[in-house]
């Protein structure tokens, strides 16, 4: 399973309620780590300030209180939609580096 996938089956999982963010820290704590540094390499701005507001990363996904917040929620959604633009089993693509098919021999005009 490419990591696109685990992100964005661990954010479904979380929606859905079939899994806490405790229970996605348990599983694959990378989550919390991966989740950022997609935002910041591939997200937009909105998302980044949804991020901000969002609870469910400050903490790791450990808390007292389980419950997603409205916040997380909306964070949650679009960070799926986002995943979404990646096709199914794609790596992403590190930030700096020219794609794995581009040219760079030279200056593109």
């Amino acid at each position: 399973m490419s990591t696109v996938q685990r992100l964005r089956l661990c954010a479904r999982a979380m929606l859905d309620g079939s899994m806490t963010p405790s229970q996605v820290a348990d599983e694959w704590a990378d989550f919390f780590v991966l989740t950022p540094a997609f935002v910041a390499a591939h997200g937009t701005w909105e998302l980044a300030d949804l991020e901000s507001d969002a609870r469910l990363l400050r903490n790791g996904g450990v808390e007292d209180n389980p419950r997603l917040t409205e916040a997380d929620r909306v964070y949650l959604t679009a960070l799926e939609v986002a995943l979404d633009s990646y096709p199914e089993g794609a790596d992403l693509p590190v930030a700096g580096l020219p794609p794995k098919d581009s040219d760079i021999t030279g200056p593109r005009g």
